[in-house]
C-alpha cells in the first residue's frame, strides 16, 4: 500500500482512482504523517464484507440460540447492555 499525503493526494487524485480501479492499488493518504483515510477498491472490501456476512449467517444456522424455558431474547439483549 502506498502512502501519499493529502497535498499529493488531492494533485493526483485522477490519476489514484485510476489506478485502484485498473490495477487494484491501494492507497493510504496522510496528514502531516498521521494516517487519515484510505483509498481502495469497492468492489473486493464488498467481496469481504458479503464473505463474512455469510460466514456469521453460517454460523448461526449451525448454532441456534437456546433459550431457557420462560427465557425472552429481549431480556438478554437488555440485560447485555449493561
Amino acid at each position: 500500500m502506498k502512502e501519499v499525503g493529502t497535498f499529493e493526494a488531492k494533485n493526483k487524485f485522477s490519476e489514484m482512482i485510476q489506478k485502484v480501479r485498473k490495477k487494484g492499488a491501494k492507497f493510504l493518504i496522510t496528514n502531516r504523517g498521521e494516517p487519515m483515510a484510505m483509498l481502495v477498491p469497492a468492489v473486493q472490501d464488498r467481496v469481504k464484507a458479503n464473505t463474512a456476512i455469510d460466514a456469521l449467517i453460517a454460523f448461526g444456522k449451525a448454532n441456534p440460540l437456546k433459550l431457557k424455558k420462560g427465557e425472552e431474547l429481549k431480556s438478554l439483549i437488555e440485560e447485555g447492555r449493561k
